[in-house]
């Protein structure tokens, strides 16, 4: 499934100058137990570690946990995932992130809601800086669509 993808990424971090860079610690975006236990997976989780094979970076797999289990952010508005995810994350051990550079893997952003979120936990944890990363982006929807 992510084997096609692992060039890509090589390529998009050694041109940008990122292998080798000031990242600590690679941390997947958690999902809630219930929907991993249902799904039997969890897709950044599975982009963290082929990050973490190309990068030679640590990975932290059970650090951050998503403890609510909310609504897929695909199935509510730009203006509500904030509040869908509000109180969403914790963080079980903050000397873990303490000082560290932490490069924050998910699989899919729309508004960056999640993103935002869990960036936000880290930092409270005491993470010095926070990147993120996605494989995809959504385009987002337009009122007004022009042809040519």
């Amino acid at each position: 499934m992510i084997r096609p993808f692992k060039g890509i990424m090589r390529d998009l971090f050694s041109e940008n100058c990122l292998i080798g860079s000031a990242i600590d610690l690679i941390v997947p975006v958690p999902i809630h137990r219930v929907r991993r236990r249902s799904r039997g997976f969890n897709q950044a989780e599975i982009i963290a570690d082929a990050l973490s094979g190309i990068l030679l970076i640590p990975l932290s797999l059970n650090n951050l946990v998503k403890t609510k289990n909310t609504v897929p952010q695909i199935r509510i508005t730009g203006r509500h995932r904030i509040n869908n995810l509000k109180n969403s994350f914790s963080v079980l051990d903050p000397s873990l992130f303490g000082g560290k550079s932490i490069l924050l893997v998910d699989d899919v952003m729309t508004t960056g809601a999640t993103l935002d979120t869990c960036a936000a936990r880290l930092r409270i944890a005491g993470a010095r800086e926070v990147f993120g990363f996605t494989l995809a982006r959504t385009m987002q929807k337009h009122a007004h669509t022009t042809g040519v």
